[in-house]
Formats: structure tokens, sequence, C-alpha cells
């Protein structure tokens, strides 16, 4: 057993056993560096099954969290999303 898997061990039975899935998300935006900061309107998951539309109204934060937590909802695990400003 090398040294990582005895750490991870340890880690797992100081917390209880849970298999609790630990979700991750890419989330990518497609600007330019040296450009002006892009307005996204549409984020897409990369495996191309979920698309997100930006409400007028919505914040750039807002908009970015609302895709990321419903990812977390319909896929755990790993994801990538990529925001497009179309």
């Amino acid at each position: 057993m090398t040294n990582l898997d005895t750490r991870v061990k340890a880690l797992e039975k100081m917390s209880g056993g849970t298999s609790d899935v630990v979700d991750v998300i890419f989330l990518l935006p497609m600007g330019l560096p040296g450009e002006p900061q892009p307005y996204y309107v549409r984020i897409e998951d990369m495996r191309g099954s979920h698309t997100w539309n930006r409400s007028p109204d919505e914040a750039e934060d807002a908009f970015f969290d609302r895709a990321s937590n419903e990812i977390c909802q319909l896929r755990p695990g790993v994801a990538m999303l990529c925001a497009h400003e179309d």
C-alpha cells in the first residue's frame, strides 16, 4: 500500500466513511486576454447535453452559479461548462 493510499484510508476513517460525491466544475469563459470582458449569454455543458441562457437582468456571477448548481443536480461528479457571448 502506498503512502497516498494510507493517507486516503485515514481520511476516510476520520470522515466516518461517508461516500458523498464531490462535485468539480470547470467553468471556461471564452474571452481572449487583452480583450474587453465579454457579456456572456449562454453556457453549454461540454458534453453537449445541457445549455443555460442568461436572463436579461441576471448578473454574471448569478448566471454562472445557476448553471453550476443545476449541473451538480443533473450529473454529480466532474463537469466542464463553457461560457459564450454570442
